[in-house]
């Protein structure tokens, strides 16, 4: 009898331990934060998600009652910040915008990644989608996709286009747009962005990925030949879909961003950041913001949906790898 008797306390015993850590984190959540949060992006300042990231921070600084610290750490494909934020302490105190290139494309470009984006870290909520836009020289001969498609089949692998890098998520856009359309053009890799603006900008190059929100100090000097949308942007109605200019149905290609933490972050503390970034993304002025820079703010997903998308965009760009046979150290 004894044994049995031993047996149920000890179950009642830790049952009651179990209850009373999970009152303690519902209560430490709830407290959240006590101080000063980091959100580290893997970008320089200015980026497009960069200045949804400065948005989100500035509006959860107000709500928190502490301020919330954008840490830009660019450099090697984001995994500077990825690394980052792994090492860092999994308190909620250290947030990281995880993107395209470091959840889905890095883990299929490199032979070997110090971090781990499913097993390190956990999703605490969408931050934005914003189609890729496609821009050649407005001082050009082409003008149109179709005229790209076409100069691109007669002259295979002569025609170029710049990247911020090989395997970078504009790099990946393109090598996207080549595989779908059945196109060879030659890629150009920068080791900034914005000298890839300006390498169209100046007729130097035939194409370049990008995002509407970054590209106002070259419009002038660009034409649009696509948006990789599934709609016409209100603010850019002039621009035809990806689809409508190739005539492939249901042909998007975004850049997204997601907030994301130490997968040991405690699941209260997760629960309440993410409710909070949802609080930011219902501000009337944050969504005119948002629109204004043609991109879709976040805090609409539900974690399962999110993860499921990670998991297909990773198929989708693994495809790219595989196609444009790259492989990084």
């Amino acid at each position: 009898m004894m044994p049995k008797v031993l047996a149920s306390a000890s179950r009642r015993c830790i049952t009651a331990i179990a209850a009373c850590l999970l009152t303690c984190s519902a209560s430490f959540a709830q407290e959240f934060p006590t101080r000063t949060v980091r959100l580290i992006v893997p970008y320089v300042p200015g980026n497009g998600a960069d200045i949804v990231a400065r948005i989100v921070a500035e509006q959860l600084g107000k709500i928190w009652g502490h301020a919330v610290t954008v840490d830009n750490k660019p450099g090697a494909s984001g995994i500077v910040a990825m690394q980052e934020a792994k090492n860092s302490p999994a308190d909620g105190y250290h947030l990281v915008l995880g993107d395209v290139g470091t959840l889905a494309i890095n883990p299929h470009l490199y032979r070997t990644l110090p971090y781990n984006p499913t097993k390190d870290f956990t999703i605490v909520t969408d931050l934005l989608t914003t189609p890729w836009g496609f821009f050649v020289p407005r001082s050009g001969s082409i003008q149109t996709l179709e005229d790209l498609v076409k100069a691109a089949k007669a002259q295979p692998g002569k025609l170029t286009y710049g990247t911020s890098g090989k395997g970078a998520p504009n790099s990946m856009a393109i090598g996207l747009l080549k595989l779908r359309l059945g196109i060879n053009m030659l890629e150009v890799p920068y080791k900034k962005t914005s000298e890839v603006y300006t390498g169209i900008a100046a007729g130097r190059l035939d194409l370049m990925a990008g995002s509407m929100a970054t590209i106002d100090a070259y419009k002038d000097r660009m034409t649009t030949v696509a948006l990789a949308a599934d709609e016409r942007s209100q603010h850019f109605r002039e621009v035809p879909t990806l689809s409508e200019a190739s005539g492939i149905p249901d042909f998007t290609v975004t850049a997204w961003a997601m907030l994301v933490t130490r997968s040991t972050v405690p699941p209260a503390i997760v629960q309440k950041i993410r409710a909070d970034v949802m609080r930011v993304f219902e501000l009337p002025e944050v969504k005119t913001r948002i629109e204004q820079l043609g991109m879709k703010g976040g805090g609409k997903q539900d974690v399962k949906t999110l993860n499921q998308f990670v998991a297909d965009e990773a198929q989708r760009y693994g495809a790219v790898v595989s196609a444009e046979k790259l492989e990084m150290q």
